[in-house]
């Protein structure tokens, strides 16, 4: 790991035994590291103190197997002041990705720090695995804050990367195609999505590794849904949940189980939906994180609705707005509000409706949002007013919200 190996060179780096260059790598890994930089300093105030102690005399023997001790550990870590580059295990990549991909749910911002401060390391290095999934790691952490012309930029590049010289490996290039297959998807290019995806699935066979073919299905079976095969994609997904069971691979394992959900529903088998929101829902609480909750009580929501059972649906996307606007997320907050007027449409309850696009305008300009997203709420409004909201508005208004998040960086909750 790039920290054991800067931390392996501290008595050359504090002794300026190290050339300039490593010292350069080294200042800019601290300044990007906190536990490091802390255990540099920790380090560093303990010599000192060591120092202050002046020297105390050793008996000759004892000298010599404090020597003799002292040479093997350096030969087994090897000469700090030769300047080694850092090789990863190949191994390590899902690692890596994940790593960067858990952080999302506590802070872009952080996510974000991480990847750049990988792809910078990346590029310094000679393995060409762990360049093209730094690029393609960076790149989705941009398409995660919706910045989709540089997401799109850098997986280019993560495409062009591993296909040069010798290529790199069925399992870095498995990675890549699925995180090329997520940015498709956000775009609504459900069909690329999917050829992207069915390359991921192929890289990932001839890798032979069962937990990154079982995620790859996911995504094809994420487009194949789109694109209204939800037989097929509730095929993929129920061959891929149980491996996924079996590794431990929770959040993938949530992923899954979610889309199940939303095929079931789509083909109408209510008991079978159901009963994997119960499993869901255990899975999440595993997981404390609170987008999932958000997301599982608007699946949960969704389901309800598509069975006719409109109040208990109504009750559970109120929940969905009150806790979107307390994590600062308006767009979210007004999408549910969408679905929640749909309910009330179904119900005949309009003036509801006009209270709920009056709610989300006043939300809007609270958070400095204008043009088209006030100008649809407000659209909203007036129809609701004369009683002239139909379900082909509230798709409209949708849409016009959808176009407009894309514009602004959809922020999930600290912590």
């Amino acid at each position: 790991m790039i920290c054991d190996r800067v931390r392996n060179t501290a008595s050359a780096y504090l002794d300026q035994e190290l050339s300039s260059r490593r010292r350069r790598q080294i200042d800019t890994h601290l300044e990007g590291c906190r536990e490091c930089d802390r255990w540099f300093d920790s380090l560093h105030r303990t010599l000192g103190a060591l120092a202050a102690l002046g020297e105390v005399p050793l008996a000759p023997a004892t000298e010599q197997v404090l020597v003799t001790a002292f040479r093997r550990w350096s030969e087994a870590l090897g000469d700090p002041s030769r300047d080694p580059e850092p090789t990863p295990d190949r191994d390590d990549l899902l690692t890596r990705v994940d790593r960067i991909q858990n952080l999302v749910f506590q802070s872009h911002e952080e996510a974000d720090r991480v990847a750049t401060r990988e792809l910078e390391a990346a590029r310094r290095g000679s393995d060409r695995d762990r360049l093209v999934v730094a690029l393609a790691c960076k790149g989705n952490t941009l398409r995660l804050r919706n910045r989709f012309d540089d997401a799109a930029r850098l997986l280019a590049q993560a495409e062009r990367e591993s296909r040069a010289g010798a290529g790199c490996s069925p399992r870095a290039s498995a990675i890549v195609a699925g995180l090329r297959g997520s940015l498709a998807d956000a775009l609504g290019q459900f069909e690329r999505a999917r050829v992207l995806y069915e390359k991921a699935v192929m890289d990932a066979r001839a890798a032979d590794d069962s937990r990154l073919i079982a995620r790859s299905r996911v995504g094809l079976a994420s487009a194949l849904l789109d694109l209204g095969q939800e037989e097929e994609a509730l095929r993929l997904l129920r061959e891929a949940a149980p491996v996924l069971r079996e590794v431990d691979d929770q959040r993938w394992e949530a992923t899954a189980l979610h889309n199940i959900v939303v095929c079931l529903q789509e083909l109408e088998r209510f008991p079978e939906a159901y009963e994997a929101l119960g499993r869901l829902q255990g899975l999440c609480s595993g997981l404390g994180e609170s987008l999932r909750f958000v997301k599982l009580a608007w699946l949960e929501a969704s389901v309800l609705e598509a069975d006719g059972r409109l109040d208990e649906a109504a009750e559970r996307l109120a929940w969905v707005r009150r806790r979107s606007l307390e994590e600062r997320n308006p767009y979210w907050a007004a999408f549910a509000a969408l679905d929640l007027a749909g309910i009330r449409l179904q119900q005949g309850r309009t003036a509801e409706i006009r209270d709920l696009a009056h709610e989300m305008i006043a939300v809007f300009r609270s958070f400095g949002i204008q043009r088209e997203t006030l100008a649809a709420l407000l659209l909203l409004s007036r129809a609701a007013e004369l009683e002239q909201v139909t379900a082909q508005l509230l798709a409209e208004v949708s849409e016009r919200l959808q176009a407009e998040d894309r514009r602004h960086t959809r922020r999930l909750p600290e912590g």
